[in-house]
């Protein structure tokens, strides 16, 4: 996470990390993006891990969007329809949105089933941790972007933050 936070200090530097008092649980890793010039809605990017024990070092990210800046009740991730564009409440995951299919980054190898329903990232190489999370974080950076553009985030402060 510090090397994501210190790259979105100077790549990304509208999207900021939420604080302690906001309501998220502080151990959440989740991020403020702006909100939606369409529909109003605040945007918050929350990185999810692999709860299975046989999937440590996986993870994905989900893009909440909610009319206040608490957390909603529930953060089960849905899907954005195909040429649909965001108008509720809710949580997506980043690759549903931007790929119309999840999306889990693996920070160690291992092999993994090739399926329809989801993208898997893995590192050029394992050998160099630094570099496996310098391309990781490039990555994810990357969808970001490309999901500001998509749902049309505008910087903001949210708040009461």
């Amino acid at each position: 996470m510090r090397a994501l936070r210190d790259d979105w200090r100077l790549h990304l530097p509208t999207i900021t990390p939420v604080s302690d008092q906001s309501g998220w649980s502080p151990k959440s890793h989740v991020f403020y993006a702006g909100v939606c010039s369409g529909c109003a809605l605040h945007a918050f990017l929350r990185f999810q891990y692999s709860s299975k024990s046989w999937k440590i070092g996986e993870f994905t990210l989900n893009a909440v969007f909610v009319r206040s800046v608490c957390p909603p009740e529930v953060l089960i991730p849905q899907t954005l329809p195909l040429g649909e564009r965001l108008r509720e409440e809710g949580t997506y995951r980043i690759g549903s949105i931007l790929y119309h299919r999840d999306k889990w980054w693996h920070l160690i190898p291992k092999e993994v089933e090739e399926s329809k329903f989801s993208i898997n990232w893995f590192a050029a190489d394992y050998d160099d941790l630094s570099k496996v999370i310098s391309e990781a974080v490039a990555d994810v950076t990357h969808d970001v972007r490309s999901l500001i553009a998509r749902v049309q985030i505008s910087s903001g402060s949210p708040p009461n933050q």
